[in-house]
């Protein structure tokens, strides 16, 4: 940033913020104050659902992904995965395939049929959960919330510890997920 002598430098949050104002425009200068005690972004941590035994993110790239879920290895399309993928065995391993048609939706291709449904557990929160591919694309968990529902667990037996009443909003609960967990955590 320019430093002269328009430049007021203020300490905020242990970090100092350098803000270059006209002081001589009646308008700026006016403005200075707030924004100088405006607070510094910080960038916070990335969190990781880390904690799966029975889930694993194999690989990923050109838009799709493959998982393992227990014993059963998924392909399926993610918008979000934009990289290029590497060629590699892990690709050649599947169990299921999950095709999207060109009318939307889609198919599952089974190498060999998996059983209907079954059960893969997150051992942190001592939590099982129910997997059946669904005609379009879901597995009937999104395995990434698990930071979310081991953050509201400490918070519900914080609360609980210190002998406040407990009352949980759930606004995601396509998959039940997050409620079991606060359930859970009592």
């Amino acid at each position: 940033m320019h430093r002269g002598r328009n430049t007021q430098s203020t300490p905020v949050n242990g970090n100092f913020l350098s803000l270059a104002v006209a002081l001589d425009t009646p308008a700026r200068a006016a403005f200075a104050p707030a924004l100088v005690s405006a607070p510094v972004i910080q960038r916070s941590p990335l969190l990781l659902a880390d904690g799966w035994r029975d889930y694993q993110l194999l690989s990923c790239g050109f838009g799709m992904k493959q998982e393992r879920w227990g014993r059963v290895n998924l392909v399926r399309p993610d918008p979000q995965v934009i990289w290029p993928k590497a060629d590699g065995p892990e690709w050649r391993g599947w169990d299921g395939f999950y095709h999207r048609s060109a009318e939307g939706g889609g198919r599952w291709e089974f190498k060999k049929q998996p059983p209907e449904h079954w059960t893969i557990g997150y051992e942190r929160l001592g939590l099982t959960f129910r997997i059946q591919p669904t005609s379009f694309k879901h597995t009937g968990l999104f395995p990434e919330q698990a930071v979310n529902w081991e953050w509201s667990s400490a918070l519900i037996k914080q609360a609980r510890a210190a002998g406040r009443e407990i009352n949980v909003l759930n606004l995601f609960g396509y998959t039940g997920a997050a409620t079991c967990a606060a359930a859970k955590a009592g």
